[in-house]
């Protein structure tokens, strides 16, 4: 009789067996590929952001030049510009435009004539500049003259100068003034000054506009000529626009949903020892307008990105 030994149940085939070692391998093999990929997550460098402003420009000074005796005014009741974010819409084209007329600026506003000379009430020279000075009108005190040598800045040419006569106004209003021209009498003839754009509560050195050296002799009857006011209070347009700028021009974006067709203008000034120089106001224009998202390269020879302010924006 034969004897029957219990045999060990056979529990996988070899089939079945390839099929596992296979499922397991890719198993093994997903594993590896996903801490990989996260080791090499972790150990990627930070990304650097990016942006479609050149290298060298930086967002414009529109800080305004007072002479911290009154709050600084505001100039624009628009947000400013957030340089921080990055724009959903693609990069945007940069292109050339005119460069800046470097011209004295007179943008449309209102004017008035004097009726009558003002009188100094001084024989040798204006008050200083600690004194209250004469009034032109109301709101623009003319402080003081005084000698100036360096580049007459009121035509553009900055051809050099000596001694001429130069004179210190105050703007004490609350609003702005778009020009303002006066004369002075002198020994040697009639100083006559003429000057655009002086921002409420600010200062402003003026040149004399035929280069006049100043006088030895006495100095008489200050006479206002005219003056206009803007007849809206000039913006920056930051709902608009961002502008950035490098020494000798900007970039203008067109940061809105609609092209502007019209002409843009971008006004400047310059400043020196704290005070606005020069009664002339710089002008950078594009002439042929700006599509939405798009930039405009402006060339303006006068602009430097220390020693400018941004004034105002215009467009049509």
């Amino acid at each position: 009789m034969k004897n029957n030994t219990d045999k060990e149940p056979k529990l996988y085939s070899t089939k079945s067996k390839v099929l596992i070692a296979v499922a397991i391998a890719a198993v093994v093999a997903v594993t590896a590929v996903c801490i990989i990929f996260i080791s090499r997550s972790f150990n990627k460098p930070a990304e650097t952001e990016t942006s479609d402003v050149p290298a060298g420009f930086k967002p414009v000074d529109t800080s305004v030049v007072t002479d911290g005796t009154e709050p600084a005014p505001q100039t624009d009741t628009d947000a400013a510009p957030d340089t921080g974010e990055s724009s959903d819409t693609e990069k945007d084209t940069v292109t050339d435009a005119t460069t800046d007329t470097d011209t004295e600026t007179v943008t449309g506003g209102t004017e008035t004539t004097a009726d009558e000379p003002v009188n100094t009430a001084g024989t040798d020279a204006l008050p200083e500049p600690e004194k209250e000075g004469t009034k032109l009108t109301n709101g623009v005190v003319l402080v003081k003259l005084e000698k100036y040598s360096g580049p007459f800045v009121e035509d553009g040419s900055d051809a050099p100068v000596e001694n001429i006569i130069s004179a210190v106004v105050k703007n004490t209003g609350d609003t702005a003034v778009q020009l303002l021209e006066f004369s002075v009498e002198t020994d040697a003839g009639e100083a006559q000054f003429f000057a655009t754009t002086l921002l409420p509560h600010t200062t402003t050195k003026i040149l004399e506009r035929n280069k006049m050296v100043f006088p030895e002799g006495k100095i008489g009857i200050a006479k206002l000529t005219q003056i206009g006011n803007f007849i809206e209070e000039p913006s920056f347009c930051f709902d608009v626009f961002d502008i950035n700028g490098a020494d000798g021009s900007f970039i203008i974006t067109n940061k809105s949903e609609d092209d502007i067709t019209g002409k843009v203008t971008v006004y400047y000034k310059t400043v020196k020892d704290g005070m606005y120089f020069g009664g002339i106001t710089y002008s950078a224009t594009a002439q042929g307008g700006i599509r939405a998202g798009d930039s405009m390269l402006l060339g303006a020879n006068h602009f430097r990105i220390d020693d400018s302010r941004l004034m105002f924006v215009k467009y049509d």
